[in-house]
């Protein structure tokens, strides 16, 4: 078989505008659902750390989280889904909380990682009938999962994790 044929069939199966599913259409508002309430709880909790590298961390996740909202935006956009409401911008506190430590926003915030692969990996599965939306979902996985392993990695570095007890028989 040549492989010329598949690259003109995949073309012209590309070329045509792809459908979207009602499944497919729950996942990217839901997943920017997710992401609204994430970007808000980092902001809100960027009032209380301490310490100065967990806040370039919630950062880099922030600007990952704002990328993410842009694409799926446009997939709102494209496929002419409502999108959930926006969340506000910045979230200032003017209280200081002395009982909101870094271990505790580093604890709250791996919980929440964890919770959005639940979220991020229907999608991946779901998205039966466009290539294009699957993929979106795949790359948006793969980058949660690099973000969930660096993050724990910090917390283990700064003694933030719960070790479990060594077993000796």
């Amino acid at each position: 078989m040549n492989i010329n044929f598949f690259d003109k069939l995949f073309k012209n199966l590309k070329s045509e505008k792809e459908q979207i599913s009602s499944n497919e259409t729950f996942h990217i508002w839901n997943s920017l659902r997710v992401r609204y309430i994430s970007t808000e709880t980092y902001n809100l909790y960027k009032n209380f750390i301490h310490d100065k590298d967990l806040e370039i961390l919630i950062n880099e996740h922030l600007e990952q989280f704002n990328q993410e909202i842009e694409q799926l935006e446009n997939l709102t956009n494209n496929y002419q889904i409502k999108a959930p409401d926006r969340p506000a911008e910045d979230i200032n506190t003017t209280k200081q909380l002395d009982q909101i430590t870094d271990r505790y926003i580093f604890r709250k915030i791996y919980a929440d990682l964890i919770s959005e692969l639940h979220y991020l990996i229907r999608p991946v599965t779901e998205s039966i009938s466009n290539d294009n939306v699957r993929d979106f979902f795949s790359n948006m996985l793969f980058n949660h999962l690099d973000m969930l392993d660096e993050f724990y990695k910090y917390g283990k570095l700064k003694g933030w994790t719960t070790m479990q007890p060594k077993h000796y028989s």
